[in-house]
């Protein structure tokens, strides 16, 4: 196995080691093989889990949009084989780079074996209690940026009526997106049903969501979307977005 050290040598420099090593078959696990490997006639296969930047540049600083694009458009069209998160990233890599379909090959994702292990009562409260929960809650686990869009969750909740709203508990990191989300809570008085999270270990979410009434995550677009399948295998219900790859994902076992 050959260890990466950085983006530019993930982009140029691994190619010496593949030789050295006389690897057979080159895995780029996440939209890339390296720009100098087809002199070498090694075969290659290229993972990619989403074209986001093409969806939303909006969202990207220039310069990094067009060197994500690069990286992705070379590796769809000079490795051997794609394998792709969905259905929905396939259709993806035909739509902007214009690859044949027989190129491409469907893989789902999993998840951490964690989330397979289903705790008793007394193991969930004990996982929990240090972040001082309500007794019932709905939850969301995710980066806070516009394409996750939180903000229509809290949207939502000036359209139920108070008593039978229920506190979310948010889990995960934003920047200026995460500002805009807790300004509109606080403008509408909505600070008691929103918890955030920040850091929270992967070992603590199995009992976050085995204890959660149920999983929101209404994306606006997902290369797989493995929160909505954490949930699933944690026995949480689902509430998700009817667009990318969520159907795909969540099936007959999502709303």
């Amino acid at each position: 196995m050959v260890v990466g050290r950085g983006s530019v040598w993930r982009s140029f420099g691994v190619r010496r080691d593949i030789v050295k090593h006389d690897i057979d078959i080159y895995h780029g696990l996440s939209n890339e093989i390296p720009f100098t490997l087809k002199i070498s006639n090694i075969k290659s296969v290229v993972t990619i889990h989403d074209l986001i930047f093409d969806h939303f540049p909006e969202y990207y600083p220039g310069v990094d949009r067009k060197f994500y694009d690069l990286k992705s458009k070379f590796a769809v069209k000079n490795s051997d084989l794609i394998l792709a998160a969905s259905e929905a990233t396939k259709i993806d890599i035909m739509k902007f780079y214009h690859i044949a379909p027989s190129k491409i090959k469907v893989v789902y994702q999993s998840c951490d074996d964690i989330f397979y292990t289903h705790l008793n009562k007394e193991q969930i409260n004990a996982t929990i209690k240090p972040y001082n929960l309500p007794a019932e809650y709905i939850l969301y686990v995710g980066s806070i940026n516009e394409r996750k869009n939180l903000l229509n969750i809290c949207k939502a909740y000036l359209l139920i009526p108070k008593e039978k709203q229920v506190p979310c508990i948010v889990v995960g990191n934003g920047k200026t997106y995460s500002d805009t989300v807790k300004a509109f809570i606080h403008e509408n008085k909505l600070q008691d049903k929103f918890i955030f999270l920040e850091n929270v270990p992967t070992e603590h979410l199995p009992a976050l969501y085995q204890k959660a009434l149920s999983f929101i995550y209404p994306s606006l677009y997902e290369g797989f979307g493995i929160p909505v399948l954490e949930a699933m295998v944690s026995g949480c219900p689902v509430l998700t977005s009817g667009i990318s790859s969520l159907p795909e994902v969540g099936g007959q076992a999502a709303f």
